[in-house]
Formats: structure tokens, sequence, C-alpha cells
């Protein structure tokens, strides 16, 4: 097997490595990965090579694929608009920030007066009797 590549990743706990190789006779490439000493990179590569886990292709794609697939921005409301523009809202009081589109807002300020309305009333009733 012939080494194409190593990988190490070294904390205050230890060194994990992967190894990448390639088949002589096939040419296959597989990667394994597993602790090593740090000590010495030659014995740690051979070590891996030869105790490591598998290291798959599938594994490694779906790293990829966490890594860089970007988080979906949905309206905080809830609705399942596609064709207008979010828009990010800061709340001054507590430094939260809330994305919807201006149609929502506009939706939820309505039922929100509406809400204090009928209270304003039941308010002025409760007082006038």
């Amino acid at each position: 097997m012939k080494v194409i590549e190593t990988l190490w990743f070294t904390n205050r706990d230890g060194c994990i490595g992967i190894v990448v190789v390639e088949e002589d006779v096939t040419g296959d490439r597989k990667a394994y990965i597993g602790p090593a000493s740090g000590h010495n990179e030659k014995a740690d590569t051979e070590q891996i090579m030869a105790w490591g886990n598998k290291f798959s292709l599938d594994t490694a794609l779906r790293l990829r694929h966490l890594l860089t697939e970007k988080k979906e921005k949905k309206c905080d409301f809830n609705c399942n608009k596609t064709d207008e523009p979010l828009i990010a809202f800061g709340n001054t009081d507590n430094g939260d920030t809330w994305l919807c589109h201006l149609s929502c807002l506009r939706e939820h300020l309505e039922m929100q007066e509406e809400l204090l309305e009928e209270e304003i009333k039941e308010f002025k009733q409760h007082v006038t009797t």
C-alpha cells in the first residue's frame, strides 16, 4: 500500500490521524482513522494503517455536506411564503433578532391591534359598570 496523504489532529489529550492509502494492485483508495502517539509520524502512520478503523468515503461526504450546507432561513411566523424576501428585525429590549416577511409582520401587527382594541373595550365596559 502506498500512502497518499496523512492528516493529523492534535490536542492536549493526544493525536488522531487519518491515513489515505492506495492499493498497489487495484489502485483503489481507502482511508483509515485512529489514535496515535504523535511522537513518530512514520510509526503512527503504520499503526493507523494496521489497526485503524476504515474511514469511508460516505462518512467523508456526510461531513462535507454537514460543513457546507447552508441552513435554510425561514420566517419566524412559520408561514410558507416563498415569493417575498425575509427581513431581519432586532428587538431593542432583549437583543434578539427574528426574520419575517413584511406582510407577515403587517398581519401579526393587525392581529395584535385587534386584540388590544378588544381588551380596551372590555376594560372600558368593566370600568363603567
